[in-house]
């Protein structure tokens, strides 16, 4: 009885040492993970109203409930030692108007990170050009109050979120980073080719970045491409953006070419924020021959006279706490007579050229 006694407490005493030893090893480090589940709920009621569209040439008004990006997800990391990560996201639309959705419909991926070489990601996600939109999209969701369309012909224009996806971000140097990115929504070897890359700076109040990014193949034989330059400057009780943009799309004689051009702010103010955007999108030029157009989606873009448009919004968010917010949205959309831009989200399913489109949302947002 006493040997066996004996025995149990010199294993005891040996597994104590080993783990001290195992603990004080040169380069020894037991990995930490930790998975976190967040997500958004993003509800609205809309009145949204045109003058002219494809099902009612004299106008239609629509009432309905919203989703505006609601969005559930799962994150995790791993310390791998030595200033080594490992990390991964899935992440899937939570529709609250339908309940339709998928678990990773929105930015899904896996990857590993270290401060002084960089991050490389792959996956489905984001191109560098859509993840600046922060910069000067103060407003929330992909709603009404989104300029997604005006802006970059939503996301089947440059506003997108691409499959087979690799990013590589270097590390931060003086304030000053770069993201390249490329991606394949057809992986056959003659398919169509994502590229897309930005330098980004950000130093206290102040952030900016340029890109460019380039679709091959996405219109069998054709290209597109866009430049894109934004800033931010943050005051304290609030802040104001800028940007700018040029879309490229070869067609059949040429090219067409659009800027954009948007300015955004933000002033706190009883308990919540003022929000207001302008934008405008100019005519339509280049070298293809006046008339010559494309469609992506139910936008069409027509080179000649009169193919702008004008949107703004505005809007006052009150905080009720850290996690939830209620709002009111109005934003108009200006067409000329020769362009049909519409909502960033939520749209009519076709908007008739020269039409006028308003609505006002009232919304509740809860993260978590």
């Amino acid at each position: 009885m006493k040997n066996e006694m004996k025995n149990q407490m010199n294993t005891m005493q040996l597994n104590k040492i080993a783990a001290v030893l195992l603990l004080a090893a040169p380069g020894c480090v037991l990995a930490e993970s930790s998975v976190v589940v967040y997500g958004r709920i993003h509800a609205g009621f809309d009145r949204i109203e045109t003058s002219s569209s494809a099902t009612a040439p004299n106008g239609e008004s629509v009432s309905r409930v919203s989703d505006n990006s609601s969005k559930i997800g799962f994150r995790g990391r791993e310390d791998l030692g030595n200033g080594n990560t490992a990390f991964f996201q899935i992440e899937g639309n939570a529709k609250l108007d339908d309940g339709t959705g998928a678990i990773n419909s929105k930015d899904t991926f896996v990857g590993l990170e270290n401060p002084a070489y960089g991050r490389i990601a792959l996956g489905r996600f984001a191109t560098p050009i859509r993840q600046i939109n922060g910069y000067t999209n103060r407003f929330v969701g992909e709603g009404i109050q989104d300029d997604a369309n005006i802006s970059q012909l939503g996301g089947e224009g440059f506003n997108r979120r691409s499959s087979n996806a690799v990013s590589y971000r270097t590390p931060v140097l003086q304030g000053f980073s770069a993201t390249i990115y490329r991606a394949s929504e057809n992986e056959a070897s003659n398919g169509d080719r994502i590229y897309s890359g930005i330098v980004q700076y950000a130093n206290g109040p102040v952030k900016g970045a340029v890109g460019y990014e380039k679709h091959k193949d996405l219109r069998p034989g054709f290209s597109e491409k866009m430049f894109r330059a934004v800033g931010n400057y943050n005051f304290g009780g609030g802040d104001v953006g800028v940007a700018w943009n040029r879309m490229v799309y070869d067609v059949a004689g040429g090219d067409l070419q659009r800027d954009y051009f948007t300015i955004t702010g933000a002033y706190k103010a009883g308990g919540g924020s003022f929000i207001g955007r302008f934008g405008v999108a100019g005519d339509v030029s280049g070298s293809a021959p006046n008339g010559s157009s494309v469609t992506v989606k139910a936008t069409t873009l027509v080179r000649g006279d009169d193919s702008g448009a004008k949107q703004a919004t505005l809007g006052y968010e009150y905080y009720l706490s850290k996690r939830s917010t209620v709002y009111a949205y109005y934003t108009q959309t200006n067409n000329d007579k020769n362009a049909n831009y519409t909502f960033g989200g939520n749209a009519f399913a076709a908007t008739k050229k020269g039409a006028k489109l308003s609505g006002v949302m009232l919304g509740v947002i809860h993260l978590f």
